[in-house]
């Protein structure tokens, strides 16, 4: 992680730096990464795959909960076990949940 807290995001036209504090979730599409950001009305799209941001955001606020998606821990508001696993974060959008022992072990609510 750099000193400044910013991840770089390649883009189609540079570089986008993002305050890590404010990324909700990231979402993957194949070679396509989404990033949902606070205050911005649409993700920042980059060409760098998911796997490519998990050592990036090693700080402990970030954790992959399924294939698709790493989420920022402090953005959930609630787990639902029903209807299939899945996070629910303090802007409404439902994350689903498939390394469930992982996520609740960070959590300290799974096994110990």
């Amino acid at each position: 992680m750099n000193v400044l807290q910013k991840l770089p995001v390649p883009t189609v036209e540079g570089f986008h730096f993002i305050d890590i504090a404010t990324i909700k979730y990231l979402k993957s599409d194949n070679t396509t990464t989404y990033i949902y950001v606070e205050g911005e009305k649409f993700p920042v799209v980059s060409s760098k795959n998911l796997g490519k941001y998990e050592p990036e955001l090693q700080t402990g606020l970030f954790l992959r909960v399924h294939q698709s998606y790493i989420v920022n821990l402090s953005r959930i508001k609630k787990y639902i076990r029903a209807d299939g696993t899945y996070l629910l974060l303090t802007d409404g959008t439902s994350i689903p949940v498939t390394r469930k022992d992982e996520l609740l072990k960070v959590l300290g609510i799974g096994k110990k």
